[in-house]
């Protein structure tokens, strides 16, 4: 998929993600003199972890 500019891809990409029900954050910007040549956008949760790790002084085994 192509876009003229990147204001409007990144509303495309808003009204996508309010559709599917996702929220979206800039993620990571590459640019030169001419100005911004990518942006990636992606899902707000993205790297996070809500995942429950146990310590290591926890037992794991079974009794």
């Amino acid at each position: 998929m192509s876009f003229n500019t990147l204001v409007d891809a990144e509303n495309f990409y808003y009204r996508y993600a309010g559709h599917i029900v996702f929220s979206v954050r800039k993620s990571t910007t590459f640019s030169n003199t001419d100005g911004i040549t990518r942006r990636t956008l992606v899902c707000s949760q993205e790297g996070k972890s809500n995942a429950i790790i146990p310590s290591a002084t926890s037992s794991s085994k079974k009794k």
